[in-house]
């Protein structure tokens, strides 16, 4: 069974975008994963005015906490985490 970090290599080799959702992640960022919120930015998600996002371009989402990834489809509607500030 393959590990998540070599989950992340394939799905990068492949040149797929993966985002995560937490409030902060250091392994995240070593791996240049960006974090949900950016999403609208990147010209993944349009927002909506609960905070929400709506998909409009697929992509995979890390779970670093459960250790896993999911493909997210257009359609679909996310709540980013707040990212911690120090």
């Amino acid at each position: 069974m393959q590990t998540l970090l070599e989950k992340i290599s394939l799905l990068k080799e492949d040149n797929k975008t993966l985002f995560y959702n937490s409030s902060g992640s250091k392994q995240a960022y070593q791996l240049n994963i960006k974090h949900l919120s950016s999403a609208e930015f990147l010209g993944f998600a349009l927002a909506l005015p609960n905070g929400s996002l709506r998909i409009t371009q697929s992509f995979y989402l890390v779970n670093f906490e459960d250790n896993f990834i999911k493909k997210i489809k257009v359609g679909s509607l996310l709540r980013p985490i707040k990212l911690e500030t120090y």
